[in-house]
Formats: structure tokens, C-alpha cells, sequence
């Protein structure tokens, strides 16, 4: 998995189970969670994908945000990144599965992705490090504080999943 990029489906379940640790880790109501699954210190990490909006466009790319085709085909919001434990959290997805003009549009995504796969594990890894050193230090710059704003807390999720899912999330509890 370490050099493989896929599109995974993340059940509403497990959002909301992350946001009462990490207030924040996004939540919208029904809605589907796709994203690209990456490994960053040998653990899964989601990173969610958003649709094209006209606000991408003006957009400057970020270190914890990445334009996909310029942003003609959305954005990889690595601000949002979550933990993944445990293979019933997600599943792959279908292209096939899903309407012709969204399964364009994730196509699309997923092709510009693939071929630009080196550069997104790197910018998820830095984003990560970045934001482990940034909590621990005491004096930090206005961009410093503002990216911390933005971004979850990838370490307290990592913790919370590592003693809690054991308990709440069995073999019989899956998502999907």
C-alpha cells in the first residue's frame, strides 16, 4: 500500500465517531466521503477529495491544500486528513457504480492523481510533520497558527483510534 494511491468511500459513522475527539475533522450530513487513501508512518490516512467549485479557481495551492488539474477537477484537502484503521472503515471505489457524470469527474481525478501520486505523498508527509513539530512549538508565526487552525490534530487521531476502536468498533460493527 506504502506507494499506491486509491479511492475509498468513508461511512458518515466513522466521521462523526473521529469529530467527538477532533472538533476539526469536517462533518457534513449525508453526504459521501471519497478521498485518496495514502500511508504516511505506516498508517492509513484519508485524505478527502472536494468537486470543482468556482472558489478553487482563485485559490492559491497551499501546503495543506492541492489543486487537482488547477482546480478545473476539485481539490485533495489534506487539512482533513484522518486515520484509517482496520479495512471496514472503508471501501474502494467503483467507478462503474457510481452515475456517468460523476464517474467522469472521478475518473478524471483519479487519472491526474495517479500521475501526480509522487508530489501528493510528499505534500501529505510534510503536512504531517509539519503540524507534529508546529503543536509542540511555543512561539509560532501568524501562517503557523492560522495552518494549525486548519488542520486536525493527525497524532491526538491517531491515539483516539488506537485505544477506542478496539472497544467501539469490532468485526461485527462494520460500515459498509
Amino acid at each position: 500500500m506504502k506507494n499506491r494511491l486509491i479511492f475509498v468511500k468513508i461511512d458518515e459513522k466513522y466521521i462523526e465517531y473521529l469529530s467527538r475527539y477532533e472538533n476539526k475533522v469536517a462533518q457534513k450530513k449525508n453526504r459521501i466521503w471519497i478521498g485518496v487513501l495514502l500511508e504516511i508512518n505506516n498508517i492509513k490516512y484519508f485524505a478527502p477529495l472536494s468537486s470543482p467549485k468556482e472558489k478553487h479557481m482563485k485559490m492559491n495551492e497551499q501546503i495543506d491544500f492541492m489543486k487537482i488539474d488547477s482546480g478545473k477537477l476539485g481539490v485533495i484537502n489534506f487539512n482533513n486528513m484522518i486515520p484509517i484503521r482496520g479495512e471496514s472503515n472503508y471501501i474502494k471505489v467503483v467507478f462503474k457504480n457510481e452515475d456517468e457524470k460523476y464517474k467522469y469527474l472521478l475518473q478524471n481525478q483519479y487519472n491526474w492523481i495517479k500521475n501526480n501520486k509522487t508530489v501528493i505523498f510528499q505534500k501529505a508527509e510534510v503536512l504531517y510533520t509539519m503540524i507534529e513539530k508546529l503543536i509542540l512549538k511555543k512561539k509560532r508565526t501568524k501562517f503557523q497558527n492560522t495552518l494549525l487552525k486548519r488542520c486536525v490534530n493527525f497524532k491526538k487521531l491517531e491515539k483516539i483510534i488506537e485505544i477506542e476502536d478496539k472497544k467501539i468498533f469490532t468485526k461485527t460493527d462494520k460500515f459498509y
